[in-house]
């Protein structure tokens, strides 16, 4: 069976829920899932930058709010960030992007470096060994791509090598000592791509780099961005540019789509990609979410069959994530609750 699995930040809310009943803190005795949430919340800080359009465009949040403000690029130019009456140019505004995402990158390396992602593994210790399993004995393809910037999914799916004395990941991103192979990439049966960017991903004159766990990345490729520029960001990119393009090649081939956490409200371009690539009979669609029939109705433009439907609200626990892959990397769909 070939797969594609999309990662979303729901997934990391999941994981907060499981860890939140094990009561595990941080070295700084934090709450262990209170730093998570507060992770998954740090693109509030982008939100400031357009704080003066809240109050006009209510309806609307982060990126969603962001092309509705590019629909109206007088006033954006006007009032964005000042609070006088001059004028800013785009590339002054995108200026402005970068620098809060290097402070939302910064606040990620704090994290890693603190062994945050030690603590996160600690909590669900056997899902990487059971995805392991699942794995060999199911799945003859599996690419993963999460639109999470942050590193949680990747620590959660390694498993303890004994031979090697030291934890290996499941999952291939094609980084070879901080150099991206492509060919090694794609030649993966089970791989992993951030699809928007790593807070460790380093963009260099000609090329993008993987750094080492607690480098300082004073120019991070993590694309947050009108929704209708985000895949024109992404081609520019020869990273994710490439990891898009195995997308679409693996698209043309899965047997399954599984979606974990994502809305895809803001995601035209991966929508784009199953209506053209994926959207064809004997194929199967399954969303898991704390709301899929929400997400549902969004991919409905995209696939003209049956679309299954999971929820999440019931995974509490290790046992429960594990039991829910368990349930994902079937062939069959008898077990689904499914919608049109």
């Amino acid at each position: 069976m070939k797969i594609v699995c999309f990662i979303g930040s729901g997934f990391n809310n999941m994981a907060a829920g499981i860890v939140k009943s094990q009561n595990i803190y941080t070295k700084e005795g934090i709450p262990l899932h209170e730093e998570i949430s507060r992770l998954n919340r740090l693109w509030g800080h982008l939100d400031l930058l357009l704080s003066p359009f809240n109050n006009i465009i209510t309806t609307k949040h982060g990126e969603e709010l962001l092309e509705a403000v590019v629909g109206i690029q007088k006033a954006y130019n006007k009032f964005i960030g000042r609070g006088d009456d001059s004028p800013i140019d785009a590339a002054e505004f995108s200026a402005r992007i970068k620098g809060r995402m290097q402070e939302v990158g910064e606040q990620f390396i704090k994290f890693e470096a603190s062994g945050g992602y030690s603590y996160i593994h600690n909590a669900l210790p056997n899902l990487g060994r059971s995805i392991q399993y699942l794995l060999k004995n199911r799945v003859e393809n599996l690419y993963l791509c999460t639109t999470n910037y942050d590193g949680i999914i990747d620590s959660l799916f390694t498993y303890y090598c004994k031979d090697e004395s030291k934890r290996k990941f499941i999952l291939k991103d094609g980084f070879i000592h901080g150099r991206f192979d492509d060919w090694l990439f794609r030649k993966a049966n089970c791989k992993i791509a951030h699809l928007h960017g790593s807070y460790r991903y380093f963009r260099d004159i000609d090329s993008t780099r993987k750094l080492d766990k607690g480098v300082a990345n004073h120019n991070p490729v993590m694309i947050y961005d009108d929704p209708n520029c985000k895949e024109a960001a992404i081609i520019e990119d020869p990273v994710l540019s490439a990891n898009f393009l195995e997308l679409e090649r693996q698209l043309k081939v899965c047997d399954k789509v599984i979606t974990i956490g994502n809305s895809f409200k803001t995601e035209p371009h991966l929508k784009r990609l199953l209506r053209t690539h994926f959207n064809r009979p004997n194929t199967q669609l399954v969303v898991c979410s704390n709301k899929p029939s929400e997400v549902a109705s969004v991919l409905e433009t995209c696939y003209d069959y049956q679309i299954s439907q999971y929820s999440t609200e019931h995974v509490k626990s290790e046992k429960d994530l594990i039991k829910l892959f368990d349930q994902l990397l079937i062939s069959a769909g008898e077990n689904w609750l499914a919608t049109a």
